[in-house]
């Protein structure tokens, strides 16, 4: 499914595979000086489950030293990249995406505009089309945050 949202200028595309939905954000170059990142809130109708997707980058100002690998929440420490891709989508479910951009300063963080987009993912039982996308890097990313730069070993 692929759906397109603008809100004052603030534009949200999402791609919903069956695993895996991707967010492509757009605001106009004029409207970023004073961006610092974006939140990313999603709601699981299905599961009646809602709250900001984490990420593993902080603000030096506000880094709370948690350990290497710790996630934190993008409400709090925004992304500051145009793509996101939530990794935890199930299939065959509706989701709602809201990106809100944020301005001010990293400890005080303000809500400039925000772009919502409900979106359902595929049911990847090849009905007539079916969306994947290859999860390897952020598998790998996984991987050494679980084990470190330990070499795999045999079965």
């Amino acid at each position: 499914m692929r759906l397109t949202a603008t809100t004052d200028q603030l534009r949200l595309q999402v791609i919903a595979g069956s695993h895996v939905v991707l967010l492509g954000i757009h605001l106009p170059e004029a409207l970023c000086a004073n961006l610092l990142g974006f939140a990313i809130h999603r709601t699981d109708h299905d599961e009646e489950e809602a709250g900001w997707l984490r990420g593993k980058k902080t603000f030096a100002l506000t880094d709370p030293g948690f350990p290497p690998g710790a996630t934190y929440s993008t409400r709090e420490h925004p992304i500051q990249g145009f793509t996101w891709s939530d990794f935890a989508a199930q299939p065959n479910r509706r989701y709602t995406y809201r990106v809100v951009a944020l301005t001010g300063a990293p400890d005080a963080l303000v809500k400039d505009r925000e772009v919502s987009v409900e979106v359902t993912t595929e049911s990847g039982t090849g009905d007539v089309h079916d969306v994947f996308f290859n999860r390897g890097a952020a598998a790998s990313q996984e991987f050494a945050h679980r084990f470190g730069l330990r070499v795999p070993s045999g079965p």
